[in-house]
């Protein structure tokens, strides 16, 4: 059988620690990464939900970059964070991300590492006009604050972040895709988020056949469902985002 190959497309600088593990397993690794996490500047609205963070009764870490950029933010401005304040990350990732902090007892969802996840949440299902903040990065999927908003809470979002398309140019993978499609090896591919996904596709412009013909490992199955309809055929979903469920999912993958 011949030795898998694993293409990493976690965003630039975020995929390390998953290939070193990988490769230790004795796999081969290409990081190539299909997102660039850029922090952006806060608008006036958004200064003001930082300058007045004691007025949510709720905040909500929807991934680990939008936990690591909003808490370091807001702990420039908060020495003493609010009393009385909840907060909620979307999964163990991002719930990691927000250790340290004094924060108190986050809240974690159990077992589903989305918005469903948080929305399932004792704590979440009927509020009193109360402010909810939601940190996360620029645009992204309507479902929390609607939700939120339909059970009485006022939403506001906290953009920290943009989504861009790395230069693979100066990362020096100019060829490395190509190479990588047309080589003999056992192959899959590992994508943790839709604009990756949509990122990918447009970077394999003109290989989308082979390039669909490879086995995927995705981290929801929503994200599944997703790849699926742009083309791919083989598509297995890992039981959520953590190195190691994505390793293990590799693991049954190699076995088939």
């Amino acid at each position: 059988m011949a030795k898998l190959s694993v293409l990493v497309t976690r965003p630039e600088g975020q995929g390390q620690a998953l290939a070193g593990r990988l490769q230790a397993t004795g796999l081969d690794v290409l990081l190539y990464p299909t997102l660039k996490i850029q922090p952006k500047a806060l608008t006036p609205s958004e200064r003001q939900c930082v300058e007045c963070l004691d007025r949510y009764s709720h905040v909500i870490c929807v991934s680990a970059n939008a936990a690591k950029m909003g808490v370091e933010l807001l702990a420039d401005y908060w020495p003493q964070w609010p009393v009385e304040q909840q907060w909620i990350a979307v999964g163990p990732a991002t719930y990691d991300a927000m250790q340290g902090w004094g924060l108190g007892d986050v809240l974690l969802p159990l077992g589903a590492s989305h918005s469903e996840g948080v929305l399932a949440l004792d704590g979440l299902q009927n509020f009193d006009d109360q402010k909810v903040l939601i940190l996360r990065g620029v645009s992204g999927r309507e479902l929390l604050a609607d939700t939120l908003r339909e059970r009485g809470a006022d939403v506001d979002y906290l953009e920290l972040y943009e989504r861009n398309v790395p230069e693979i140019t100066q990362l020096g993978l100019s060829n490395k895709l190509p190479q990588w499609l047309y080589s003999d090896a056992k192959k899959v591919i590992v994508v943790t988020s839709g604009d990756g996904l949509k990122n990918l596709i447009t970077m394999a412009e003109g290989q989308e056949r082979e390039l669909f013909a490879i086995s995927l490992v995705v981290v929801s199955q929503r994200l599944a469902d997703f790849a699926k309809q742009q083309g791919f055929a083989a598509v297995r979903v890992a039981n959520g985002a953590s190195d190691d469920a994505i390793m293990l999912c590799i693991s049954e993958n190699d076995r088939i």
